[in-house]
């Protein structure tokens, strides 16, 4: 019978090693077992490796889920696709419930953007292109969010493709943000077109009121001829709607009040 294990230990300087133990039963030729043979490997180095490996492997996990980054691979020779955790956490699939595949990917595609992914990807096999585009998906719980996507394809010495590897970038909240800022920029330069507006209706009614109050006689000429008499004018805003008018022609006086629709300004 024969064991293997690994056993971590210190030399006897302190040092940390990892021994590969292996170990077996010598017995005589009844059966009887009569002793034990091992044999010791240090195996630091490997382990070393195997830790670097782990934190490496763990560094890019980590980084794909900051980023919002997932990749995946196509392997000619089988057919096999693999993907990262964070590309079936972007199309919102279950690891555990669902395989990687090409036909799983375009099932969550955007139904307006099914037609031109699905032209992409197959040209991209069959006539080894490689590809760039931006769509949208539908995650199965019904969010939607908009996906960058690149492949390359990965040949071997003799110049032949043997397979594809690609990345989705999850680039919504970019997206979002490009949005927001050219939504702003649209109400900046509204805002400034209607500031002109306004004061283009603003001069002009200025203008207006300068006409207006040409016309208007001196309230002391009124009194002249009218001595109980007063004026009420009081304009809402810069201009007046309605204004007083007087004039004496030979030995007959006209007064009115005057209404002006409109104001004879634009908008008014």
């Amino acid at each position: 019978e024969e064991s293997t294990y690994e056993l971590e230990d210190k030399t006897k300087i302190g040092k940390k090693i990892w021994l590969d133990i292996q170990g077996a039963l010598v017995k005589d030729l009844e059966g009887n077992i009569i002793g034990t043979i091992a044999t010791f490997t240090d195996i630091s180095e490997q382990k070393i490796s195997e830790d670097e490996l782990k934190k490496s492997e763990q560094g890019l996990k980590l980084a794909q889920e900051i980023m919002h980054i997932g990749n995946w691979e196509l392997n000619f020779a089988d057919m096999k696709s693999t993907w990262s955790d964070e590309l079936f956490r972007i199309l919102g699939l279950n690891k555990e419930k669902t395989k990687a595949s090409i036909q799983n990917y375009l099932s969550v595609i955007h139904p307006e953007d099914s037609k031109f992914v699905t032209k992409i990807v197959e040209e991209r096999q069959t006539k080894f292109i490689t590809s760039s585009y931006i769509h949208r998906i539908i995650r199965h719980d019904g969010v939607e969010r908009i996906i960058s996507s690149e492949s390359r394809f990965i040949y071997n010495n003799d110049g032949i493709p043997t397979g594809i590897y690609g990345i989705l970038h999850d680039i919504t909240d970019v997206k979002l943000m490009e949005y927001k800022i050219i939504a702003q920029g649209i109400i900046v330069e509204q805002k400034k077109l209607l500031d002109i507006k306004n004061k283009e209706i603003t001069d002009s009614i200025v203008y207006a009121r300068n006409i207006q109050n040409s016309i208007l006689p001196p309230k002391e000429l009124i009194k002249e001829y009218f001595p109980h008499s007063f004026i009420l004018y009081k304009p809402k805003d810069i201009v007046s709607g309605d204004f007083y008018w007087f004039m004496k022609i030979e030995n007959k006086v006209f007064i009115a009040a005057v209404d002006c629709t409109g104001h004879g300004v634009p908008g008014g």
